[in-house]
């Protein structure tokens, strides 16, 4: 009976086994206690070895087993995996080492696991990828990933092909010089520029020609001069005077300037020929500029150009004299120095590109462009010309060795002219020019320039001079840090005017009197270091760790040692 018993409960946990497996999902396999036996391993009696029985439990079924108790003819009993290996291979073929480290390099991967991946692998490696949603994306293994079909992916490379190359040939088609040899002798007359009118579509193409010209790497140290022309060499001494000053290959520098606007937009003079050669050889330039903001980038372009003239130096005629609508929204037009506003650029056609075909067809590289200060017109224009003759650079301060003349004091002390408060570009070159004929007359044997003070010198003594500033401070910030960091109002502080490429500024602070200006210099935290003009300066840091400059408008006096004075009457008195 109990033998009945136990044949009866085997069966039911048989038959409850089966059903329930039948309800499982496969997804791991589990850890076997057993090894099956294959057919020619059968015992005496026919039958396959039973695999429970030779375990350490034993097999449950007894003498109503189907299978042999006996052992096998080779006299050994089979071989019973270990718990814990058959844990380990189980491990290795579910994916377990993959979720301890889902980052493991494909190397570690085991080669079987790579080509035949299990189901509940992949289930799990979604899972971990899933439940971090600021997860990157994991690129699908190889094994996983199907092949690309070799012929399709031939044909997305064929087409492809031409989508990727046909931009930049027709770029070089449209831009090439080579291309386009008729404009070498176009008469820069001849050009219908729309300074009231906009009718002239091949404007742009010369500016385009002009924008893909190669740049010399070795013009700054062998920049053209007027060689070719006789009327060119004549103001040969006053461009080589610009070349040899110790600031030409500063100020000269374009690339500073391309890298802040991008090369594609720049141009450069051809070399002499005879297209040019019953063309101006000398003239006189100056433009106005105003700043300008990029829409999408919101990058300040400070010097963007809004007025060109150009005056033949020979006969004074006006060459070109036009408003230029900048290519940006402007955002400071700077009314006060150029006299211009919004209302001026309303309807206005004239582009850069215009202004640039104009000089592409006038000027060669040997043309000698007169200016004061002239390298930020031409950084305007986006022109790379060194055959320069700059009149702040021929003419010295009296009072100054390092000093740059303005052209207001040029006018005045050459000419005997006063310059009118808004600036004229049509005046200012003209009055440029004169400056340059004198120094060229004078054969460079010329005074120095007197620099006229407007204000007296205890009102010059009234202001401090604050330079370096970054765009983040603005005339506000100045008032109050002076008034909280000295405790001394200011009365006037100047609008800050921008230096070289934008970044940086320079203004003037004014104080009621010169005590209360050497008041609020002595007050502020810092030790005074004097500037190549003997001027004393002292530097106050940002909170960013950045520091302006700020210095008196007037070098120190030596004073007298009473010491030495004292000493020098007393070995009088013993003489």
């Amino acid at each position: 009976q109990k033998q009945l018993f136990h044949n009866a409960l085997s069966s039911k946990r048989n038959r409850d086994k089966e059903t329930s497996n039948r309800f499982e999902r496969p997804t791991m396999p589990r850890a076997k206690k057993y090894t099956l036996f294959s057919s020619s391993e059968a015992g005496k009696d026919g039958k396959a070895p039973c695999a429970f029985f030779f375990s350490e439990k034993g097999c449950r079924n007894g003498d109503n087993c189907k299978f042999s108790h006996e052992k096998p003819e080779s006299g050994s009993p089979p071989c019973v995996v270990a718990p814990s290996e058959v844990g380990s291979v189980v491990s290795s073929e579910s994916g377990g080492d993959r979720d301890e480290n889902p980052f493991l390099p494909a190397a570690a991967t085991p080669k079987a696991m790579e080509e035949t991946p299990s189901a509940g692998s992949k289930r799990k490696n979604r899972r971990a990828t899933n439940s971090d949603p600021f997860a990157k994306k994991s690129k699908p293994s190889k094994a996983t990933t199907q092949s690309p079909n070799p012929t399709q992916k031939q044909e997305d490379t064929v087409k492809k092909t031409p989508a990727t190359k046909t931009k930049p040939s027709s770029a070089v088609e449209k831009e090439s010089p080579r291309k386009s040899s008729s404009n070498v002798g176009v008469d820069f007359r001849s050009l219908n520029l729309p300074i009231a009118d906009f009718n002239l579509p091949s404007a742009s193409d010369h500016a385009k020609d002009a924008k893909v010209e190669e740049v010399d790497n070795n013009t700054l140290e062998t920049p053209p001069v007027p060689k070719s022309h006789d009327l060119g060499k004549k103001w040969l001494p006053v461009v080589e005077a610009t070349h040899k000053h110790k600031r030409f290959t500063i100020d000269f520098n374009y690339e500073r300037s391309m890298e802040a606007t991008g090369k594609t937009g720049w141009i450069k003079a051809k070399r002499f020929g005879d297209w040019c050669e019953n063309n101006p050889q000398v003239i006189a330039i100056d433009c106005e500029m105003c700043e300008t903001e990029d829409p999408v980038t919101k990058k300040k372009q400070p010097n963007a150009l809004c007025r060109i003239s150009i005056v033949d130096a020979v006969t004074d005629e006006i060459l070109l004299n036009s408003l230029v609508k900048p290519k940006w929204p402007v955002t400071d037009y700077r009314t006060f120095i150029n006299g211009i506003n919004e209302e001026s650029l309303k309807d206005v056609q004239f582009t850069i590109e215009h202004a640039q075909a104009f000089m592409q067809a006038l000027c060669s590289e040997e043309t000698v462009v007169v200016g004061h200060a002239v390298h930020h017109d031409m950084k305007a224009l986006q022109m790379e010309h060194y055959c320069c003759a700059d009149s702040s650079m021929l003419f010295r301060a009296q009072d100054s060795e390092t000093a740059t003349v303005s052209l207001k004091d040029c006018a005045f002390s050459i000419l005997n002219k006063d310059m009118p408060k808004t600036h004229d570009s049509v005046n200012d070159a003209r009055a440029a020019l004169r400056c340059v004929e004198h120094y060229l007359e004078k054969k460079g044997k010329v005074k120095p320039i007197v620099r006229r003070q407007v204000e007296t010198r205890n009102a010059l003594a009234s202001q401090l001079f604050v330079h370096r500033i970054p765009k983040i401070v603005t005339t506000d910030h100045l008032a109050s840090m002076f008034l909280e960091s000295t405790k001394v109002a200011t009365t006037k502080v100047d609008e800050v005017a921008p230096v070289g490429d934008g970044s940086m500024g320079k203004t003037y602070v004014h104080f009621l009197t010169a005590s209360h200006a050497n008041l609020a210099f002595e007050t502020l935290t810092g030790k005074p270091e004097q500037d190549s003009s003997g001027k004393l300066q002292k530097k106050v840091y940002l909170r960013g760790g950045q520091y302006i400059r700020i210095r008196k408008n007037l070098a120190e006096r030596p004073r007298k040692d009473p010491e030495s004075t004292n000493s020098i009457n007393r070995s009088n008195n013993k003489a």
